[in-house]
């Protein structure tokens, strides 16, 4: 702990700063912000070997680390013209992994990245319709939790809602037939830097969809029917309801045919192993997956939330007992053919394409915000009903001064000892700072 909060220290030189402009002399046109947040974060994963990342090998995450990263905002905005930009300058130091326990800091070893978190323009025809493309995070569905509705992203969830998900590339088409009903058809046409569709994963496939949405004034729905280039079909919808000031309810579904994702077979292609991640014929049929939700709002400011899910693309137990197997029977393999395959199905496991591998889920939230005029406390917790693995994570943010806000955030995952191999990440504890405007 005494090490983060030196890198923090450290760090805050670098966040002195953070501005949002209207350029004066284009008012209403160009329009422009800046925020910057340091960070310090301590991880404890699975390493052993029979685990899902023996010694490390497979996800090659860090004890501990910490970073600065860079977040502009630009938008121009014409007469029938929309021009978004957010750039992203992500400045990492990690701890040299190899070994553990020794060399904390590399700090010849950081890493600078610089990317696009968006990058789109949207062209308003006329009052009816518009052209959008570009690259950016696609949103569809009523959760915070999980969109299963969502046939683009792959991973909707934010546990830690400091981390931005990963962006892809469309171009959508839409109409607006009146003030409540509009209709999109998009196109996915790229992964841009998502991990799941990187080599040895997922291959990408361009994916198509038609959208259709509707507003009320007290509820909104959609339905999204998506099909790929090599065969897969989707159908996913949701809805909404605001009952009364206090209750919402929401509900989200997707029924699909192949889907795209990786599962425990008995055998390899290769005839080396006894078991091999694959993308085949089990995929071959209709997975019916949903949610259902509601929310509650206290007259004093806090509100809680509960969500139970459906995961019908998740693993069975039969299919869980050979994922269970495959990974702490991967030790056995130790020349140097079978070892890299037995890596592969590891990182496959990590990287299956479906978030979240069991099938039932319950989801609760506690939410706090503004309490002292400073404090937003957020309490989340997701728990596996199949093999009772809970996951609870807890943000604290603290305003400082209008531009400057200090945060922590601290995850835990409790499994039983016979499942505990499977599981990534044990913990995390997260400290920073963001400067703001």
């Amino acid at each position: 702990m005494k090490k983060i909060f030196i890198i923090l220290l450290i760090l805050y030189g670098h966040n002195a700063y953070c501005f949002e402009k209207t350029d004066s002399l284009k008012k209403k046109t160009f329009f422009w912000s800046l925020q910057s947040m340091g960070f310090g974060r301590a991880t404890g994963f699975a390493n052993k070997i029979g685990s899902i990342n023996p010694e490390n090998r497979i996800a090659k995450l860090n004890d501990y680390d910490g970073g600065i990263y860079f977040r502009p905002d630009f938008r121009l905005k014409l007469k029938r013209l929309d021009c978004w930009a957010k750039p992203r300058i992500h400045v990492d130091f990690p701890q040299n992994p190899y070994p553990r326990g020794q060399n904390f800091w590399n700090y010849e070893g950081h890493s600078t990245e610089f990317f696009f978190q968006e990058l789109k323009s949207r062209w308003q025809i006329n009052h009816q319709f518009f052209v959008q493309g570009g690259r950016y995070y696609k949103q569809i569905g009523t959760s915070i939790f999980v969109n299963p509705s969502n046939p683009f992203i792959v991973n909707t969830s934010r546990l830690n809602p400091k981390i931005e998900l990963f962006p892809m590339d469309f171009l959508e088409v839409s109409f607006s037939s009146n003030s409540s009903w509009n209709y999109t058809l998009i196109a996915n046409l790229g992964a841009a830097n998502t991990p799941v569709f990187k080599e040895p994963f997922l291959k990408f496939e361009r994916n198509y969809g038609l959208f259709m949405e509707h507003y009320g004034d007290a509820n909104n729905e959609g339905i999204i029917f998506s099909a790929d280039e090599v065969g897969r079909f989707r159908l996913g919808g949701y809805a909404q309801k605001n009952v009364s000031e206090s209750v919402v309810m929401w509900t989200d579904f997707s029924v699909d045919y192949r889907p795209n994702r990786f599962y425990p077979a008995i055998g390899s292609s290769t005839g080396l192993l006894n078991y091999e991640m694959v993308n085949g014929k089990e995929n071959d049929k209709i997975f019916v997956s949903g949610l259902i939700g509601a929310s509650y709002t206290f007259n004093w400011g806090p509100t809680i939330q509960l969500e139970y899910f459906h995961n019908d693309k998740g693993y069975n137990q039969e299919q869980f007992d050979r994922f269970s197997t495959q990974i702490n029977t991967a030790q056995n393999y130790n020349f140097d053919i079978t070892r890299q395959l037995a890596d592969l199905n590891l990182g496959r496991s990590i990287n299956s394409g479906i978030p979240l591998n069991r099938q039932n889920y319950v989801f609760a939230q506690f939410g706090q915000n503004d309490l002292f005029d400073k404090l937003n406390i957020n309490v989340r917790n997701l728990y596996s009903i199949d093999d009772s693995v809970n996951q609870l994570s807890a943000l604290v943010e603290y305003n400082v001064a209008d531009n400057l806000e200090i945060y922590g955030l601290a995850l835990k995952s409790t499994t039983p000892t016979s499942i505990d191999y499977t599981q990534l990440i044990h913990y995390q504890l997260m400290i920073g700072l963001i400067s703001k405007f």
